[in-house]
C-alpha cells in the first residue's frame, strides 16, 4: 500500500492549479470531436474565463464574473484551453453524471450560465 501524505497532495494540487491558471472554458452545442482537441465547427455558446484556487485537497474552479451565452444552442460538450489558447481537454456537459454539470443546457444570447460542478479528471 502507498500512503500519500497531505503535503504531497498539496504540492500536486498546486502544480495542477498552476497549469490551469488563466484557462478558459468554451461551451459548445453539437457533437464533440471524435479526437480530443481537434478543430471544431460546432456552435460556440460561450467562452468563460476560469478562476482557479487550491482549497485543501481540492481545486476550486469558478467562472470569472457571471458568464453569459453569446449564441443559441443546447450545450453538449466543453473544451478547456490553457492561458496561451492551447488545448488542455475536452469534456462532456450535461445536467448530471458528467464532467461539466450545468443547471440548464438550453441557452440563448444573454442567458446566464451556471455551473453546478466541474471535474478535471486526469489533469
Amino acid at each position: 500500500m502507498i500512503v500519500v501524505t497531505d503535503d504531497l497532495v498539496t504540492v500536486a494540487m498546486h502544480a495542477i492549479a498552476a497549469e490551469l491558471q488563466g484557462s478558459k472554458l468554451q461551451l459548445f452545442a453539437g457533437q464533440r470531436p471524435a479526437i480530443s482537441g481537434e478543430t471544431t465547427t460546432e456552435t460556440l455558446i460561450a467562452e468563460i474565463n476560469l478562476q482557479i484556487a487550491v482549497e485543501g485537497r481540492y481545486i476550486a474552479v469558478d467562472p470569472v464574473g457571471a458568464p453569459l451565452a453569446r449564441a443559441q444552442g443546447v450545450a453538449s460538450w466543453a473544451r478547456v484551453l490553457k492561458s496561451d489558447d492551447s488545448w488542455l481537454m475536452d469534456m462532456d456537459a450535461g445536467t448530471e453524471n458528467t464532467d461539466l454539470i450545468l443547471n440548464n443546457l438550453q441557452f440563448y444570447p444573454g442567458s446566464t450560465i451556471l455551473f453546478k460542478q466541474l471535474k478535471f479528471a486526469g489533469v
